[in-house]
């Protein structure tokens, strides 16, 4: 019995041991692999016909979330690997889109709320 809790304090010694180094040698293996991905995203992003599938599964990659600030006109990036890039953007569209299946739809300009819908009699 001895013997047997001997041989496994060892082991998870030895399993400790390579955990701490594991999270000591993280962000080497982590900046390697972040900037392949970094990489792949400038190379999709400026593409002249953009894949938004490709795009969307690189950017679900890489971010937690990314918050819109309409007012300071900037997005925040919340990494997964942590921390937090602000980046300053030209919140104003470069061209109209036309979409007629939204056409009749009323339009509202960023953080103005709708008008409450009406009730309807039961």
């Amino acid at each position: 019995m001895i013997e047997a809790q001997n041989a496994v304090d060892t082991e998870v010694a030895q399993l400790l041991a390579d955990r701490k180094r594991l999270r000591i040698d993280r962000p080497k293996w982590l900046d390697v692999t972040l900037a392949r991905r970094l990489e792949k995203l400038r190379q999709v992003a400026k593409a002249l016909q953009i894949d938004r599938i490709e795009l969307h599964s690189l950017l679900v990659a890489l971010f937690v979330k990314v918050v819109i600030d309409w007012e300071h006109e900037k997005l925040t990036f919340h990494w997964k690997h942590g921390g937090t890039s602000s980046v300053k953007v030209l919140m104003k569209p470069l061209r109209e889109v036309a979409n007629r299946r939204r056409a009749d739809r009323p339009r509202y300009k960023p953080g103005e709320a709708a008008p409450p819908l009406p009730a309807a009699a039961r």
